[in-house]
């Protein structure tokens, strides 16, 4: 059988109608946006605080991996014991107290511990969320997902900006962290509520989903080009605060500020690609994404001033923006009717692969040939991501 995926646009005629149980999922990504584009500037700031290497501190990304494995792992089975709503709630709550674990952290172990938390609550919601949006309404599918999506990174930029805001006013970065979390309380009380969807028709039970192998080769393909876009997404999230400062001789609280820059144009790409899904097909977007990706990494690798290395910055969160959610969308679409939720555990647990494995890669490599030709990992997977594009199977 040919890949006929591919061949055409996901159309959504029916638009995404925003009720209580799409804004609370919304919501739920926001906060997980909120806590995990924190993780650049506050990885920075605990490294100086801690006295650790940049490998050391990397290994928070590993933590953080972990946990989002353990969520992946552990949600077949919450989701056959928990309704949806529960479900999203104690991811919440998971990511607000990670959030507070990060402020109150003394030690290495301390950051790691709450760094796998924050991967559980993240692994968990980012699973719920696009099943909230599958069972409720499918046929706005991949509008739904990238404005989930992009609701994370709009809410994301306000962590870099409050915690640069925070240590340029004497406060202390220790104020980002906690307004993550006092916020994550209030989102985990309204998904308790959430009433219980009513199953599409012929979709299979909870657990009930196919093995590996029935996933099929268009699946698996979308699969691996958004692991590629997750770890070059992390690998900016976590260094390029710290390549601004040694690479750019920017100061910490400008370059953790600056950051907001990257999540910003992260979420106008999520915005704009929400509004472009019905006009282009999804598959060429990604591929123009992971171009601009291409384009905005030499920019900001390049840099020798604040403005041009600002600049990259700002064409890397444009690039990395729809990369993530349309992938997503495209994998679930070429899943097996009813099977969202064994395609979205399985897309978790591929992006937990790539958390854990590229950050702690380019901190590794930023300590053996410094950051700049380090950096150079980030295009290298870009690479990687654009021949998976083109690897299309022959239309029968």
């Amino acid at each position: 059988m040919g890949d006929t995926y591919d061949a055409a646009p996901m159309p959504d005629p029916i638009p995404l109608v925003r009720d209580r149980a799409i804004v609370t999922a919304f919501a739920a990504l926001g906060m997980w946006g909120y806590c995990l584009y924190a993780m650049g500037p506050v990885l920075v700031a605990l490294r100086a605080d801690l006295g650790v290497s940049r490998t050391q501190i990397g290994t928070a990304g590993t933590a953080l991996a972990l946990g989002s494995i353990t969520g992946g792992l552990a949600s077949p089975a919450l989701f056959a014991r928990m309704r949806q709503g529960p479900l999203l709630a104690v991811a919440v709550l998971l990511i607000a107290a990670a959030s507070a674990g990060f402020a109150v952290a003394w030690s290495l172990p301390a950051v790691l511990a709450a760094a796998f938390v924050l991967g559980v609550g993240g692994s968990l919601a980012t699973i719920v969320v696009p099943v909230i949006v599958d069972t409720r309404q499918p046929h706005a599918r991949a509008v739904g997902i990238t404005e989930a999506n992009s609701w994370a990174g709009a809410v994301g930029v306000a962590s870099p900006l409050v915690i640069g805001g925070a240590i340029a006013l004497g406060i202390g970065w220790t104020a980002g962290p906690w307004c993550g979390a006092v916020a994550g309380l209030a989102v985990a009380w309204l998904a308790r509520g959430l009433p219980p969807a009513a199953p599409p028709p012929g979709a299979r039970v909870t657990g009930d989903v196919p093995d590996a192998r029935g996933f099929g080769g268009s699946f698996w393909r979308w699969w691996a080009v958004l692991v590629c876009g997750v770890a070059v997404e992390f690998c900016i999230t976590f260094w390029a605060a710290d390549f601004m400062q040694t690479a750019v001789g920017m100061s910490p609280g400008l370059a953790s500020g600056l950051m907001g820059v990257f999540v910003g144009g992260l979420a106008a790409g999520r915005f704009a690609g929400a509004r472009l899904v019905g006009r282009r097909p999804p598959d060429r977007l990604v591929a123009a994404a992971y171009g601009l990706l291409l384009a905005g990494g030499a920019v900001f690798w390049a840099a020798r001033e604040p403005v041009v290395s600002v600049a990259g910055l700002a064409l890397l969160g444009l690039g990395v923006s729809v990369v993530f959610p349309l992938s997503m969308a495209l994998a679930i679409g070429a899943a097996p009717p009813g099977a969202a939720e064994g395609a979205s555990t399985r897309i978790s647990l591929g992006a937990s692969m790539a958390i854990l494995a590229a950050p702690f890669a380019l901190g590794a490599l930023g300590d053996a040939v410094g950051p700049r030709r380090g950096f150079l990992l980030v295009p290298a997977i870009v690479l990687v991501a654009l021949a998976l594009i083109a690897a299309r199977r022959p239309r029968l």
